[in-house]
């Protein structure tokens, strides 16, 4: 099987895993390879559409081997990787893979992974991370207890006031999570490309 078959199939298994309609991941191959169809794509292409997947937050399973640790599971840890995640996006950190993350969290806490990290230490990474994407991005953070969707727009909003350009007009009000991640992501490449030239 050749790499760009291999390519496409993950494509279309990270889409699943992200929950992105039909629609929406022709969005993704507008937004990144200028096309609304894969039937065209070559694998560096479709190298692209993934690594856009992954700036959405689509994770690639892969083999462990024996004594690799797993990354920490809990809400905090979730809610650590999107913000590193949202960093990327904005153009502040230059690494959004795990490693990249437990360098930055060891910097700050002296501990190299966020597994072994106690709760409250967590709390206090979380509040650091958004401090410092509010500070160096521009996030204006909404009130905690208005949702995850909130905190979505409010990154999107930030990306638009540091370049990032939307492809059509859309309303960010009526988009769910995997959409405004679509979004997040689309920007993140715009915003990255204008601050590497």
């Amino acid at each position: 099987m050749d790499d760009r078959t291999l390519r496409l199939r993950a494509v279309r298994a990270a889409a699943r895993e992200l929950g992105l309609t039909d629609d929406g991941l022709r969005d993704v191959y507008a937004r990144t390879i200028g096309s609304r169809s894969a039937a065209g794509a070559s694998a560096a292409d479709l190298g692209r559409v993934l690594d856009a997947l992954r700036a959405a937050g689509w994770v690639p399973k892969s083999r462990r081997r024996k004594g690799d640790r797993r990354p920490a599971g809990s809400a905090q840890a979730r809610k650590i990787r999107a913000l590193w995640v949202s960093a990327h996006n904005l153009g502040i950190t230059y690494d959004p893979s795990e490693t990249g993350l437990g360098e930055w969290i060891e910097r700050q806490t002296g501990i190299s992974a966020m597994n072994w990290v106690d709760p409250a230490t967590l709390a206090k990474v979380i509040e650091a991370l958004k401090s410092w994407i509010a500070r160096e991005g521009g996030v204006d953070w909404p009130p905690a207890d208005a949702g995850p969707l909130a905190a979505r727009r409010a990154v999107i909003e930030a990306q638009l006031r540091r370049g990032g350009q939307l492809a059509a007009q859309v309303d960010l009000g009526r988009m769910g999570a995997s959409e405004l991640d679509a979004v997040i992501a689309q920007l993140g490449a715009d915003v990255r490309r204008r601050r590497a030239a």
